[in-house]
């Protein structure tokens, strides 16, 4: 290991992300000598993260020490970390063994917590039910940990935006309750990403009341300089889109629409400048015939989204002929 990072200071599921090519091909020398050690190959899992989805060697590196730890150390924190997955698509042949190696752990140890939690974590990639049921075997087991029921509550989220249970107001109700009993629990970690979970959940439920108060709890997140807050952008955009779905359930079209062109006021985001934006309130706009105040949305939004110009070109021709935009994944709930 580099002399220069200060051992005990950081996780060992972070160092690797500080070492050299040269000392990753040391390390992976190690493990010829002591291939049980769980620390290096933890390590050289963090390594390869980012190399591991393009580059063949690294893919296949990775890989193998990942199914290594899944079977040789199943409570390794870094399996519960994006570091420690495998990818369905990045890795065809790797990610089943993994799911069959995270069964296997499961039916011998179905009340190991950190094992559970790894476990679902995996599952939370592509096998949602699978997951659910594991974070919910995590919460009976152990009710006063704040990820369980965080956890759940996303994933009902999910639930509700796709598949067989969008709209669900059931489905909703239940992400709703979930996330608002992880916000309210005791925590060693700010969790300012649950509030638009709970404000989105909470208009889906109807509750005007719970979405105005959540939404102003996003917009006070705001209270720190641009530069100290790195949400400040996301914040911005989400609160004041919640307040406008408010105000439009409340009748209160103007107020709907200036909110709309808040939410479009924002500086961006590493999140809103690749993905774009949220245009569910937008299409709820032109649903009753306001699309001056929608165009003028795709103009505010052109300033952060600038590689996808010439999509809002083509929405914006679509609602200047009177129509709706098909907004595909930007009509996210």
């Amino acid at each position: 290991m580099d002399e220069t990072i200060p051992d005990g200071e950081l996780p060992i599921e972070f160092r690797g992300l500080f070492l050299t090519a040269q000392q990753a091909e040391s390390l992976e020398k190690d493990l010829i000598q002591n291939p049980n050690d769980v620390s290096t190959r933890t390590q050289l899992v963090s390594y390869y993260h980012v190399s591991g989805l393009t580059e063949p060697v690294a893919r296949a590196a990775i890989e193998g020490h990942i199914l290594w730890l899944i079977k040789n150390s199943p409570e390794s924190a870094v399996l519960g970390r994006p570091e420690g997955l495998l990818f369905p698509i990045v890795h065809p042949n790797g990610y089943p063994a993994g799911l069959q190696a995270w069964v296997d752990q499961l039916n011998a140890q179905p009340q190991n917590l950190k094992v559970l939690y790894n476990a679902a974590m995996y599952f939370n990639l592509n096998e949602r039910e699978w997951a659910l049921r594991t974070f919910q075997m995590g919460e009976a087991l152990d009710p006063n940990d704040p990820r369980w029921p965080e956890h759940i509550g996303k994933i009902y989220c999910g639930q509700y935006g796709t598949g067989r249970s969008k709209g669900s107001p059931d489905v909703a109700a239940k992400a709703l309750a979930y996330l608002e009993k992880a916000f309210t629990m005791p925590s060693d970690k700010e969790r300012p990403g649950l509030l638009y979970g709970l404000a989105k959940m909470a208009v889906a439920c109807n509750d005007l009341a719970k979405a105005k108060n959540y939404a102003e709890e996003i917009l006070n997140d705001n209270q720190e300089d641009e530069e100290e807050n790195w949400n400040f952008g996301n914040n911005v955009h989400h609160g004041n889109l919640i307040l406008g779905r408010v105000a439009l359930r409340s009748g209160d079209i103007e107020e709907a629409k200036t909110r709309l062109l808040k939410s479009g006021q924002t500086p961006g985001s590493p999140q809103l400048d690749s993905f774009g934006p949220n245009m569910f309130l937008a299409k709820e706009l032109l649903e009753i015939g306001e699309k001056e105040v929608v165009l003028k949305y795709f103009d505010l939004c052109s300033k952060f989204w600038e590689s996808h110009l010439n999509t809002l070109k083509d929405w914006t021709k679509v609602v200047v002929e009177g129509g709706i935009p098909d907004f595909g994944p930007n009509l996210r709930y």
